[in-house]
């Protein structure tokens, strides 16, 4: 019991805690709109499209890292259906 409410708070730290993943998926909005913009705006248009390619590829490496709600939900599903099996599964009700 000690041991899922350890693995429950960690959980709950990694999402809702400093999470690098999530400021390098800002960051990375923040690039692809700055380049954009120098390109439209016709800025230094090579810095501004190596910018927006960089923007682009820290875009694709974080959504993987980012922590979802599935990610979070899925673990609170499982402890969920452990408790229901360890302890309502074995009641019967009238």
């Amino acid at each position: 019991m000690a041991q899922e409410n350890i693995s429950k708070k960690k959980n709950i730290e990694r999402y809702f805690g400093n999470n690098l993943a999530t400021v390098f998926y800002l960051i990375s909005g923040f690039l692809i709109a700055g380049g954009l913009v120098g390109i439209f705006f016709r800025f230094y248009i090579v810095p501004c499209a190596a910018v927006t390619i960089v923007g682009i590829v820290l875009f694709f490496i974080t959504i993987r890292m980012k922590i979802t709600d599935s990610d979070y939900d899925e673990s609170l599903n499982k402890s969920v259906a452990t408790y229901k099996t360890d302890h309502v599964a074995n009641q019967v009700i009238n």
